[in-house]
């Protein structure tokens, strides 16, 4: 994101609660966690089974996918800022890792 597209990347660096808060209006605001609802599907391998709550929409991640989350959260960031920092930085670990440190690290310092 930082290469391609700068000016997206220094804004969300700047403001990364309105960020955040931008992500899960858009993930759909229909009272569920867009995280939550996230990682249900992500859980779900199988194919069978109705998709997605009405307003919502599913993400699958893949073995790889949910490996580099499960990293991001070793380091001590929550599970949730981990999966949206690393689904907006277009599944780039090495960017979610930044983004996490330069904006959501000092809140671990509390």
């Amino acid at each position: 994101l930082q290469q391609s597209h700068p000016q997206i990347a220094q804004a969300i660096q700047e403001n990364p609660q309105a960020f955040l808060q931008m992500v899960a209006e858009v993930a759909g605001g229909g009272g569920q966690d867009p995280v939550s609802a996230m990682l249900a599907a992500a859980g779900q391998q199988g194919g069978g089974g109705g998709g997605a709550p009405p307003g919502q929409t599913v993400i699958r991640l893949t073995e790889e996918e949910r490996a580099a989350v499960e990293r991001l959260s070793a380091m001590g960031f929550d599970r949730n800022m981990a999966i949206q920092a690393y689904l907006a930085c277009d599944k780039n670990e090495e960017l979610a890792v930044n983004f996490l440190l330069e904006n959501v690290g000092d809140a671990m310092d509390d």
